[in-house]
């Protein structure tokens, strides 16, 4: 029997972290990336999560899901134990790797994903190990800059965004950094980084008062944000 977390359900969306135990290296390879990203792909192909985007650092990791029947517990603590013991056997060491098991944020509104995605794909420029997304190898931005990608990663909500933002019949991969790409407010990093640190399985307030707001009062407010700094709704300021 599988006991689920709370949030833990079948079509649910998550932002997923984790970092090093005192802020060590957990990724000092490209090898150690790609036996990571293996055991991200098992866990696909098991049917236990959809990965939307990622972006592996260093030192952590962050991951857009969707679980699947299984559910995001199971298939983080597969991924985690998995690469921990391969990590450790390979350097003849002990003990812990990676702060707790994970941290993990349900992702409830669509404002709130397109926003998560963005913070996924400027984690390596904003730590200058890359000049743009799509130039780090080790992230979803450079899969998309393409047609094609690994099969385990699912495309199509990212693909049907791009399509929508820039009205556009098909896929075009040149489109897609006019839709995700562009420097993160300094205020925009600091929200998702303390919800993810936070987590919570109900809806802000915030989101709430929002649905509840008339569709044209909706579409002022998104072109008032984009005059304003360039985020979007649904983002608490304070």
């Amino acid at each position: 029997m599988q006991f689920k977390r709370t949030g833990d359900a079948a079509g649910v969306w998550h932002h997923v972290t984790n970092r090093g135990i005192a802020r060590r290296t957990v990724f000092e390879h490209e090898r150690d990336v790609r036996f990571f990203l293996s055991r991200v792909a098992y866990a696909v192909r098991a049917g236990w999560i959809e990965v939307h985007a990622y972006s592996i650092m260093t030192t952590h990791f962050h991951l857009l899901v969707r679980s699947r029947e299984v559910g995001l517990s199971h298939a983080m603590a597969r991924v985690l134990n998995d690469y921990v013991r391969w990590f450790n056997r390979g350097r003849k060491r002990d003990g812990a790797l990676f702060r707790g098991r994970y941290q993990s944020r349900v992702v409830d509104s669509i404002e709130y994903r397109r926003a998560v995605v963005r913070y996924i794909d400027a984690n390596a420029v904003q730590a200058r190990m890359a000049p743009t997304p799509a130039l780090y190898p080790h992230c979803s931005a450079a899969r998309y800059a393409r047609t094609q990608g690994p099969r385990w990663l699912a495309r199509a909500w990212v693909e049907a965004e791009v399509r929508r933002s820039q009205a556009l019949a098909s896929y075009d991969p040149r489109a897609y950094p006019t839709t995700f790409d562009g420097e993160v407010a300094a205020g925009l990093v600091r929200v998702i980084e303390q919800r993810v640190a936070r987590p919570s399985c109900t809806h802000d307030p915030l989101a709430e008062l929002i649905e509840a707001a008339p569709q044209r009062v909706l579409e002022w407010m998104r072109r008032k944000a984009a005059l304003a700094d360039g985020t979007e709704i649904d983002l608490p300021v304070c």
